[in-house]
């Protein structure tokens, strides 16, 4: 049986679907619909999966969205910290895209966050941000 398993082995690592742009793009639209039905712990798996996936192939698109995913998620379930934490990583992202929406829709949530834990401040910093984005 340790033969057979030795032998196989290789052709099983091959085997394995290969992330591409496409497949981690139809994942995030899987990852839209399993938010809208409620679905956030389902959707915390699939977008940590896209993430691996994203990295492995170094797609920035995919990354900033499974972050953006990802902290989106942990807000909704009231984990601001938790959600703060995957917008962290997200930022140094936008470096590797020209995804000025997604910087918005980021700072927008850091204010949500921000709110959620009483730092009124930090909130309407992240806003303002979006006002001098949105002036260029």
């Amino acid at each position: 049986m340790m033969k057979f398993i030795i032998l196989f082995f290789p052709f099983l690592l091959f085997v394995q679907p290969k992330a591409t742009k496409a497949a981690i793009d139809k994942k995030l639209e899987k990852s839209n619909a399993l938010l809208i039905d409620g679905h956030t712990d389902e959707m915390i798996a699939l977008n940590l999966s896209i993430l691996d996936d994203a990295k492995h192939i170094n797609y920035a698109e995919g990354k900033l969205s499974a972050y953006y995913n990802l902290a989106l998620a942990f807000s909704v379930q009231y984990r601001y910290n938790k959600s703060n934490y995957y917008l962290k990583m997200m930022e140094p992202e936008f470096k590797n895209s020209n995804a000025e929406d997604q910087e918005i829709s980021m700072n927008i949530l850091y204010s949500i966050n921000y709110r959620g834990i009483k730092m009124y401040d930090e909130a309407l910093k992240k806003l303002k941000k979006n006002l001098v984005i949105a002036d260029h």
